[in-house]
């Protein structure tokens, strides 16, 4: 049993006045065994939130152990969440765009839906390798929005009047080597799109493909060690202004990072580069650049740090 006061107030147009919630709840859960690799856990949770009312939002998941090395997990649930816009879109304080609210939000609700697969690979040559995949499901009511196209001078955020859904798959490789490598890398596919009238779109900055890596090569004295790092990120679509000539979509975006430490005992120098590839948005990213108090000043178009390739060196020293 749990209760929680909140007191809260941004000091934005969103908060004229300080919002007070109380929030009374009660949290059930239970663990089933049927044998012995298979598990069951069921729970559910009651609140009442002091502006919106009853919440009930239950859980429930299984855990299959094929074998030591193989497992597989299903999740099904549901959440809710009371929205702080200032606070999680910083894009509504940039720019020459008002920020305008249609109507009081209500809290987003969501059902959601995971299946997860993982496998441990020992092989005779010495190598370990770890296999994780997913797919996810979850489906929206109530999805807080910002829509920078109904009026190009405006950010309007209201409650969705229908759906929205952001569903897709993951798969992560791991991997450790006896010659000192060892890597991470993995890759998401999203399918995110809002609906509402009949009508799909697409929100804008949802990227439909995410990769992630990491390499590292430590040498068998462990006193050096090489670190390569990045991801990629495929094309956005991105808020254009009014008569607005540029590209609708981002590029795709390639980063990539490398460091190279040295130790000796409790002392260590490392140095490398962020952004090797030197990728930043177009030159022409943020519109009137040049005169930021104009109304077609909005930096909302940009996707990615406007940082080059930069050099970095340190050292540090451990005490014990």
């Amino acid at each position: 049993m749990a209760y929680r006061y909140t007191w809260y107030n941004d000091n934005t147009p969103a908060t004229a006045s300080s919002d007070q919630t109380h929030l009374p709840g009660i949290f059930v859960q239970t663990t089933l065994d049927s044998g012995p690799n298979l598990q069951w856990l069921l729970g559910t949770r009651w609140d009442y939130n002091s502006r919106y009312g009853t919440i009930i939002t239950p859980r429930l998941n299984i855990k299959l152990n094929r074998s030591s090395s193989e497992v597989f997990r299903f999740g099904f649930g549901s959440g809710y969440r009371v929205v702080n816009v200032f606070t999680e879109d910083h894009a509504a304080l940039t720019g020459a765009r008002d920020v305008v609210f249609v109507g009081s939000l209500n809290p987003e609700r969501s059902w959601n839906a995971n299946l997860n697969w993982t496998k441990d690979i020992y092989a005779k040559q010495g190598y370990i390798l770890n296999v994780d995949a997913s797919l996810f499901y979850t489906y929206f009511n109530n999805k807080i929005l910002p829509n920078y196209d109904i009026d190009h001078q405006k950010i309007i955020y209201a409650n969705l009047d229908g759906h929205a859904v952001n569903q897709g798959a993951t798969l992560n490789l791991r991997g450790v080597f006896p010659n000192g490598i060892r890597f991470n890398a993995g890759a998401t596919w999203i399918d995110a799109y809002t609906e509402e009238n009949d009508v799909r779109i697409r929100p804008v900055f949802t990227e439909r493909f995410l990769g992630t890596y990491q390499l590292t090569y430590s040498s068998r004295s462990g006193n050096s060690e090489w670190d390569f790092t990045g991801n990629t990120v495929s094309p956005m679509q991105l808020p254009l202004q009014e008569n607005d000539t540029r590209d609708p979509n981002s590029d795709w975006m390639h980063l990539l990072n490398i460091q190279y430490t040295h130790r000796w005992g409790a002392f260590e120098v490392f140095g490398g580069f962020k952004n090797l590839l030197d990728f930043t948005p177009p030159a022409d990213s943020i519109a009137s650049a040049d005169n930021p108090f104009s109304d077609e000043f909005d930096p909302t178009y940009v996707y990615a740090s406007n940082q080059g390739r930069r050099m970095f060196m340190g050292v540090r020293w451990q005490l014990n």
